[in-house]
């Protein structure tokens, strides 16, 4: 990097080491982080060389296949939270990044179950090493369920928004102009100063977000780091058997009734005959669509008190033993 100074009519020219930006993409489970990642890259980042550090709960990480086509450098951590089991990985996969690749920006997507001022930490904690540096942080927020997310985990979530530098709401499309306030007044009482862009993403312009979140910075926490139990549990599943429509239709209707447990977040791969569909469910909305790359078959879940047993038997038999209890994990 150079930097030109003018002072007392003549011109002072140096070189200084350029500081890999962080910037962090946090937000609920399935609230679209990586749907936001993707018009970061391509209305923000232009031009800009990037590495990507994805972190999955679960054992088998899916988002990278969503991020194939994408000219950067990813690297995935999976089976574990980046802020508190793989915390040291979560270092040590920055100081790789930077050291191998020299990205101008690193840009962490956190498991939707991770707290912004822990990662925040982590991210500190690596730069007395590496010369990287905190830069902005944004939280996605799912405007069809961040309600209820708030009430029946808000450890987790009030500290994503308390944090942020800015908070882009997702889903405003699919529900009322009365519900879109009242997840409004909500972020606003745990975070005064964010911007909160709740307009169409078709119309948001991530450049503005970007921009905005840098203003603000990444200030930590002062207050201690949680000792709260972590109360989410993930399941990985291969699916090898191929599916039908009408069998899929009915393993969401039985998740969606409770008969699995209560489960928050879903999303994977089944075949379909030749077909490979993509799957994403969050709370009671399932959306499945044609995945046009060859990949595994494999689904991951994320939810409390689920039921291991009975997701089994289903995605591989297509049935539920009697026996199984479907509240037992």
């Amino acid at each position: 990097m150079v930097e030109y100074f003018i002072e007392n009519d003549h011109k002072e020219i140096r070189d200084e080491v350029m500081n890999t930006k962080i910037d962090i993409i946090s937000g609920f489970l399935g609230a679209g982080k990586t749907t936001f990642l993707k018009k970061l890259l391509n209305e923000a980042y232009p031009g800009e060389s990037v590495a990507l550090l994805e972190n999955e709960f679960g054992e088998v990480a899916i988002d990278g296949d969503l991020l194939k086509d994408s000219n950067f450098v990813l690297k995935e951590i999976s089976n574990g939270c980046i802020c508190c089991t793989l915390q040291g990985n979560f270092i040590s996969a920055i100081h790789e990044l930077q050291e191998t690749h020299h990205p101008q920006r690193i840009v962490i997507e956190p498991t939707g179950l991770g707290r912004l001022s822990d990662i925040f930490r982590a991210c500190n904690r690596a730069a007395e090493n590496c010369p990287v540096v905190l830069n902005a942080a944004i939280t996605v927020v799912d405007g069809t369920s961040a309600l209820e997310y708030l009430d029946d985990a808000p450890e987790f979530y009030e500290n994503q928004i308390a944090q942020a530098g800015a908070v882009v709401v997702s889903m405003t499309q699919r529900v009322s102009k009365k519900e879109v306030a009242a997840i409004e007044e909500r972020i606003r009482h745990l975070n005064a100063n964010a911007p909160i862009f709740t307009r169409d993403w078709r119309e948001l312009d991530a450049m503005e977000v970007l921009v905005l979140a840098e203003t603000k910075g990444c200030a930590e926490d002062p207050k201690p780091t949680t000792t709260e139990k972590n109360p989410f549990r993930s399941l990985a599943f291969r699916v090898t058997r191929p599916w039908k429509e009408r069998d899929l239709k009915e393993f969401f209707h039985r998740m969606i009734a409770g008969d699995f447990g209560k489960i928050y977040r879903g999303k994977g791969f089944f075949p379909a005959g030749k077909r490979m569909l993509k799957v994403d469910l969050v709370g009671r909305r399932v959306d499945v669509t044609d995945f046009p790359q060859k990949t595994r078959g494999r689904f991951v879940l994320i939810g409390k008190d689920m039921n291991a047993k009975a997701l089994s038997s289903f995605l591989h038999h297509g049935k539920i033993e009697q026996k199984e209890s479907p509240n037992v994990p």
